[in-house]
């Protein structure tokens, strides 16, 4: 991780704890989350130390499960991460439930914090019809996050993105 943003003239990073969301045993998760605080800690550190340099500030992106309770069980110590002001930027889910996500909770925790909160969409979910996606954009708008993020869509035409995700993009231009 380090090597990426020492050598590379980056914005930031992101790790996705989505990915394989698997680092501890259930049952010592909440034990084992001080390792993770941990890390994301020196990786912070390291981040401002490289940004200084640059003088640019250099972004903490994480994503992590679709609520604080999930992120909890696995050992994510996310209202931790951000009482300490180590994420800049959080990705709340996965993108396969935005119906059912607790997003105030994000949005209310990450905005205490200073902290960016973007609602995820995931392009492997088994519809790509537009009017659903319209309405999670408009939920995920209704809970006050910062933006969307799109996760897997890189497989969609062009033409289809910046019509559909241009739309969900923009709250006002989704209002209409």
């Amino acid at each position: 991780v380090f090597e990426l943003f020492e050598r590379f003239d980056v914005d930031g990073i992101e790790l996705d704890f989505m990915r394989h969301p698997a680092f501890f045993r259930i049952e010592e998760a909440m034990q084992k989350a001080p390792l993770l605080t941990a890390m994301l800690a020196d990786i912070r550190q390291g981040l401002d130390r490289v940004g200084q340099s640059k003088g640019k500030h250099l972004d903490l992106v994480v994503r992590v499960p679709p609520s604080l309770a999930d992120c909890r069980r696995i050992g994510l110590a996310v209202d931790t991460w951000l009482d300490e002001g180590l994420v800049d930027v959080l990705i709340a889910g996965g993108g396969f439930i935005p119906f059912e996500m607790p997003m105030t909770e994000f949005v209310t925790l990450a905005h205490a914090n200073q902290c960016t909160v973007l609602g995820c969409f995931e392009a492997l979910r088994p519809t790509q019809d537009p009017a659903l996606l319209y309405a999670a954009a408009a939920r995920y708008w209704d809970t006050g996050v910062d933006g969307l993020y799109f996760f897997n869509f890189y497989s969609m035409s062009t033409a289809w993105r910046q019509r559909v995700i241009g739309c969900m993009a923009d709250p006002q231009q989704l209002a209409r």
